[in-house]
């Protein structure tokens, strides 16, 4: 960037960041579930609330019933319950163009997306401070700053939604079963993410095409006259 003294009192200034607890965008492969995960957990580890305690963040089911928090056991669980397709995000068909020097036909398959959804629950010492931590995990992944998820996610072709209510109720309630813990507030969060693209697939081309590189677009003069094919001499 160059610079030429101060200012003009007209220059267009940069907006700042709207939650000055997210991270700068930590260089991640945000092509992969684990990837995806290593982001959210540096934002959760970079909130004011988590950085003040010894709190963990792990991708582990809900705490057991026994479980029992202290000033060094604090924890908060990001656990991944369901994975499916985003049907919503999926498009039929696929890219085709032509690779004039070779004289092949390339075929690309449109990205599939997944939908991710995670189960996030505070353990702490008191029902207070969990809370708290679940409404600070609310407040940074919803923020829209230069720095936020929203955006560092957003420019990968990524979509976080945080705090709707699943679509299934029943495999909440399933789980809890499952875990043999009572109800516990607990955060939803879902992320529909790309998947890898399949190798494209190359053919040779159509005659039709192949002599149609050839043919020169333009000719000198102008255009031959019509001729109807009935018409009489």
């Amino acid at each position: 960037m160059e610079s030429s003294g101060a200012a003009s009192g007209n220059d267009p200034q940069p907006p700042g960041p709207d939650h000055t607890s997210a991270p700068p965008p930590p260089s991640a492969d945000l092509g992969t579930i684990s990837g995806i995960e290593s982001l959210l957990k540096k934002y959760i580890l970079a909130m004011p609330v988590v950085k003040s305690g010894s709190i963990t963040v792990a991708f582990t089911p809900p705490m057991p019933p026994d479980f029992t928090p202290d000033a060094t056991h604090n924890k908060v669980s990001v656990y991944l319950y369901d994975l499916r397709e985003d049907l919503e995000r999926r498009n039929a068909g696929a890219f085709c163009s032509n690779d004039w020097p070779t004289r092949m036909t390339v075929r690309q398959e449109v990205p599939r997306y997944l939908e991710l959804s995670y189960m996030v629950t505070a353990w702490m010492g008191d029902p207070s401070s969990a809370h708290d931590v679940l409404g600070e995990i609310f407040h940074t992944l919803t923020a829209t700053g230069p720095d936020s998820p929203y955006r560092v996610l957003g420019q990968a072709g990524v979509l976080l939604d945080v705090g709707r209510p699943p679509v299934q109720d029943q495999i909440l309630t399933d789980l809890w079963t499952t875990f043999k813990n009572p109800l516990t507030p607990f955060l939803n969060l879902s992320v529909s993410m790309p998947t890898p693209l399949h190798a494209p697939v190359k053919t040779p081309m159509t005659q039709a095409v192949s002599t149609a590189m050839e043919r020169p677009w333009t000719t000198p003069g102008p255009p031959p006259p019509l001729v109807r094919p009935d018409s009489e001499e």
